[in-house]
């Protein structure tokens, strides 16, 4: 959570201050929670997603997690030759 909301905040060029005020909390808030000094409760973490136009789960989302699951490959598709050998081999099996 804590690099999430650092990140997230630094990759739309918005200080703490400014994220304080379009979240309508405490500087001190944003801060301490950067810091890792406290957790914020769902009624901040809405709020805070919302100043950085996101959905709530993106800023609680371990980066690790996304990390890697970014890595991941994505699903894809056989061609139709992939299918069509696919095919041959079973029928030859």
């Amino acid at each position: 959570m804590v690099t999430r909301l650092r990140e997230l905040r630094e990759a739309q060029f918005l200080t703490q201050l400014q994220l304080a005020e379009a979240a309508q909390v405490a500087p001190a808030t944003i801060v301490r929670i950067e810091q890792g000094q406290v957790t914020p409760n769902f009624q901040t973490i809405k709020k805070l997603a919302t100043a950085l136009g996101i959905a709530p789960g993106e800023l609680v989302t371990d980066a690790a997690a996304l990390s890697a699951a970014r890595r991941r490959p994505r699903h894809t598709t056989a061609s139709t030759e992939d299918v069509k050998s696919e095919g041959k081999a079973v029928a030859a099996a």
